[in-house]
């Protein structure tokens, strides 16, 4: 299956890359990174494609950043890491702190390597701005100031609990519960509401958290 050979390259490249005996700074030990840095994003991708192992994402995101730390100043190939970075911004949908903690991440790439600095002004204003708007509804959030909280997107709602520190603490957990409990559910169109259904519940009764989905804050709106 294309999901195992995917999961395995990642660990193997993970193995690789503890087990060298490159030290740091090196562009092969840097070329150790990528593939782990890539690997994350394979796998995440695979992850959503399927609807499945959504909880993944805090220990992906954290293994992610922690290479884009260790990558030296003058590694050749920037684009691929580039990229990379574009599409984990794009998995991180829920999880406003570890999102900060990853644009705090992209941002100290931009302070430090010479292919992110030249990449321009406006480049480093969309990464802050971003990390403003997360600050901004975290500090409103912190206060219990759901109703000031501004919405991610033009079109779509989502529910404010999610900005709050508990829904952060607990949703991995709840996450896996729910997908456990529709192990046996067809995956395909319709699944996100037997999914939205399950995760609200579990929010409710283990962790008394009470959470609207997108389809109850995005009345008529069809989702598949």
């Amino acid at each position: 299956m294309v999901d195992m050979d995917v999961r395995a390259e990642y660990f193997n490249a993970r193995e690789a890359l503890t087990m060298t005996c490159e030290k740091p700074g090196t562009e092969q030990y840097d070329e150790l990174l990528v593939e782990v840095i890539c690997g994350t994003i394979l796998v995440l991708q695979d992850n959503y494609s399927k609807q499945e192992r959504l909880w993944e994402i805090t220990d992906f995101t954290r293994e992610f950043c922690r290479c884009l730390d260790l990558l030296s100043d003058n590694y050749s190939q920037m684009d691929t890491v580039e990229e990379a970075i574009y599409r984990m911004n794009d998995f991180i949908p829920d999880r406003p702190r570890l999102k900060v903690s990853f644009c705090e991440c992209v941002l100290r790439l931009y302070d430090r390597v010479p292919y992110f600095k030249s990449k321009g002004a406006e480049d480093l204003k969309g990464w802050n701005r971003q990390l403003d708007f997360l600050r901004r509804n975290i500090e409103r959030a912190d206060r219990g100031d759901l109703d000031s909280i501004e919405q991610k997107g033009r079109f779509l709602k989502s529910d404010p609990v999610e900005w709050t520190a508990r829904w952060e603490e607990v949703i991995d957990d709840a996450e896996r519960e729910a997908y456990a409990y529709l192990e046996d559910t067809p995956r395909g169109m319709g699944f996100c509401y037997s999914y939205w259904s399950a995760l609200g519940a579990v929010l409710s009764e283990k962790y008394g958290i009470e959470w609207r989905s997108p389809s109850v804050m995005n009345r008529g709106v069809m989702f598949d």
